[in-house]
């Protein structure tokens, strides 16, 4: 395990930001989705030693974060939210100057400035001022500092913030290549389920300081799933009351298309005899899986019902 959490939490003041999580991650593509608020950010910086925890403890590459700070971040690449530049300096000064408070020499952060801002299209403007560069730029040179010191673990906190559609392309392209081609373990962090399903293999979801979901994206959305997408071609009335005479669930989700309930063989199979008997011609039956949007809502809607539960609960106690 890369990062491994037990019952933390974080507060400022009275508010609760992270609420007693247990994580475990692994190596790999992850991916940290929630909507601002989450506590993500909270979560990143507990992990670089950057805030204090409250309770719980927390580990990172094997080690207590507690004392092990520098030697945790030195592992780590980290390209935060907000930009933290030093304006008046140029790109190529900045990222070599970066390097150096990662503890490498001066001539080989220099060298290696050098290499990672060519690695993420700034090679013909790594001269310039940084305060002279658009968002798309800034973004960039935010990643190459995060890469300057060949790091073992890349966290991006919304790598594609500001950024224009070619932009935030390209900038999803590059983590791919990190992660598939370098080689690299990468946490992207965003509230963008886009750039999460196409980065990530992964998926932690947050939610108001809680994790809601986490697993591998392809096994974790099939998962319990035993649904059939039904697409058929006519006499939609009738194939919906053989479904119903032969005891099956359904939701129509459109004039021709149903997700149909089957759990057993002999489900399936009444789906076939429904529209035998209805003379409804199927033009598609195939597994349906959730879609990582769906996950998401589900994740967030079924943390909402909880809390209005035990709401409800507070509620019966002090009557």
């Amino acid at each position: 395990m890369i990062i491994e959490a037990s019952k933390l939490k974080k507060f400022y003041g009275e508010f609760e930001a992270i609420k007693g999580i247990d994580i475990n991650i692994e190596g790999g593509k992850i991916g940290l989705l929630g909507p601002n608020g989450a506590g993500k950010t909270t979560l990143i910086k507990v992990i670089l030693g950057l805030l204090e925890f409250d309770e719980g403890d927390i580990t990172v590459f094997g080690r207590h974060v507690k004392g092990n700070e520098r030697d945790i971040r030195a592992k780590i690449g980290y390209m935060p939210e907000s930009d933290a530049f030093l304006s008046d300096m140029k790109a190529i000064d900045f990222v070599a100057y970066m390097g150096e408070l990662s503890g490498m020499p001066r001539a080989d952060a220099m060298q290696r400035a050098h290499e990672v801002l060519y690695y993420v299209g700034l090679g013909e403007a790594r001269y310039r001022l940084i305060k002279e560069y658009s968002t798309g730029m800034k973004q960039r040179v935010k990643l190459a500092q995060a890469l300057v010191h060949d790091p073992e673990l890349i966290i991006l906190d919304e790598p594609t913030n500001g950024m224009d559609p070619a932009g935030r392309t390209d900038m999803l392209n590059l983590i791919n290549n990190i992660s598939s081609f370098k080689g690299k373990n990468i946490i992207v962090c965003s509230h963008l389920l886009d750039d999460i399903r196409k980065v990530a293999d992964k998926v932690i979801i947050m939610g108001e300081g809680h994790i809601l979901a986490s697993g591998d994206i392809d096994t974790f959305l099939k998962k319990g799933n035993n649904d059939i997408s039904v697409t058929i071609k006519k006499n939609d009335r009738q194939f919906e009351k053989e479904m119903k005479n032969n005891g099956l669930e359904y939701v129509k989700k459109g004039k021709s298309l149903y997700t149909v309930t089957a759990n057993s063989d002999a489900e399936f199979l009444a789906i076939m005899s429904s529209a035998a008997r209805s003379d409804t011609e199927i033009r598609r039956i195939q597994e349906d899986i959730m879609t990582l949007d769906e996950l998401y809502i589900n994740s967030i809607k079924n943390m909402e019902n909880h809390e209005m539960d035990n709401y409800g609960k507070e509620v019966d106690e002090s009557e």
